[in-house]
């Protein structure tokens, strides 16, 4: 009878490691749905549903409010008063640039163009350019999948909302690194659009990992990013140094801003949020941050090392979704609306791995891991505070940080498991 019963827990278990990618995205995303939004909304009042809560996307004042701010504070007045323009806030120059053509409307066109770029920015990165890196066919409905977790999350809605243009920063990056690996000879305007993307949300910068051919020329790699720190430096004197140091300034006072709210997942936030409910540890938050700092990037150097003992040349899936999630880790404010840029990114990870990962225990489990922490994020902070009342187990989960952490490590527990004559095959002409 044992040796019936070990028989079919061997099949059984051998079943579950050879599940292909998209029975744990599946699986994940479903617990995640229970957890979050099935179980708060019909099971937490034992006589209703539970309904009206406050609200689902943070309000801020009138509707694409960012937005405006940038277009009718700072591009207008640049406009129409080049001389003595003040730069305000931690916008690059080229932010403001950038928004001018807005002026051409009338503020609500240019809220629905804002939103609209946002959304086809979206499209092209989670279903288009994934689907172009990879010689097999087929990955449509997958992706298709993944585009809806998107369409539909809380924070593509809190991106539009406030009139972000997070996805347009992210659809530059990718398509720098994708033009980057696929036309060399094109590496010009791959530099321009990366530029680009730096310089109107500056966390893109951590994405220079990605623009790397070759991992032993080390010669070549410094130079470039040598050279592409330089342009953007020097980008950021476009107003002048005036406002070069107005800018730096504004970067600075963000940096050591106070803004310990659940709908910002940084690092710094996360720490104090915890800081607040245990005053004991005050004296140690800043320990704190700088181990979990110096945490994450010890997974990007584990990628980075995977990557050069494999040899691996081309756009690397898990530099894609480690940056994607460090980025919003870093800066000192990381509203919920960043969470917007996931779906893409997840969208390279998957098609990266799809066929090429080495199946086990250990990358089942990651995988399902990876797609719960990753459904987690699509639902708004209401949904998580009437689930965390529920089970208070789940209240590190209240704020988006565990669950970018939790994606990160275990990110990188599967880039372990790539071997050198597993590496995607990408594209090239």
């Amino acid at each position: 009878m044992k040796k019936n019963f070990r028989d079919q827990w061997t099949g059984l278990s051998e079943k579950v490691t050879k599940a292909p990618v998209e029975f744990w995205l599946i699986l994940g995303l479903f617990v995640s749905f229970v957890i979050f939004y099935f179980v708060p909304t019909f099971f937490r009042s034992a006589d209703s549903m539970a309904q009206g809560f406050d609200y689902i996307t943070p309000r801020d004042g009138m509707i694409g409010g960012d937005h405006y701010e940038i277009v009718n504070s700072m591009s207008r007045s640049f406009l129409f008063d080049v001389p003595r323009f003040v730069l305000k806030g931690p916008y690059p120059p080229f932010t403001i640039l950038f928004h001018m053509p807005f002026l051409l409307v009338d503020t609500k066109t240019s809220y629905i163009l804002i939103s609209l770029l946002s959304l086809a920015s979206l499209i092209f990165q989670t279903l288009v350019l994934p689907a172009r890196l990879v010689k097999t066919k087929g990955y449509y409905p997958f992706l298709t999948a993944l585009f809806i977790t998107g369409i539909f999350s809380y924070g593509f809605q809190f991106e539009v909302e406030r009139g972000q243009y997070n996805l347009i920063a992210l659809c530059l990056t990718l398509t720098s690194i994708w033009i980057f690996h696929r036309w060399p000879g094109m590496r010009w305007l791959a530099y321009l659009l990366f530029t680009s993307a730096v310089q109107l949300k500056v966390y893109p910068a951590i994405f220079i990992i990605n623009l790397v051919d070759n991992w032993r020329d080390w010669k070549g790699i410094v130079q470039r990013f040598m050279g592409l720190g330089l342009l953007n430096f020097a980008m950021l004197f476009l107003f002048g140094s005036e406002n070069f140091f107005r800018f730096f300034g504004g970067i600075s006072k963000m940096a050591t801003s106070d803004v310990s709210i659940t709908v910002n997942h940084s690092i710094g936030s996360f720490v104090a949020l915890v800081v607040g409910k245990l005053p004991a540890l005050t004296d140690y938050s800043t320990y704190f941050v700088l181990a979990i700092v110096m945490l994450v990037f010890l997974c990007l150097a584990l990628i980075c090392y995977q990557t050069f003992i494999n040899k691996f040349n081309g756009v690397n899936p898990f530099f894609i979704l480690a940056c994607v999630v460090i980025a919003q880790l870093i800066p000192r404010i990381s509203f919920d609306y960043t969470l917007s840029i996931m779906p893409a990114a997840m969208a390279f990870f998957f098609v990266g791995i799809h066929e090429n990962i080495k199946q086990s225990v250990v990358t089942s489990l990651s995988l399902f891991v990876i797609c719960a922490a990753y459904g987690s994020t699509l639902f708004a902070s209401p949904y998580k505070f009437a689930a965390k009342e529920m089970f208070p187990i789940l209240t590190p989960f209240s704020n988006n940080f565990s669950a970018l952490v939790i994606i990160l490590i275990v990110v990188t527990i599967v880039s372990l498991y790539i071997r050198p004559n597993q590496s995607p095959q990408y594209l090239k002409d």
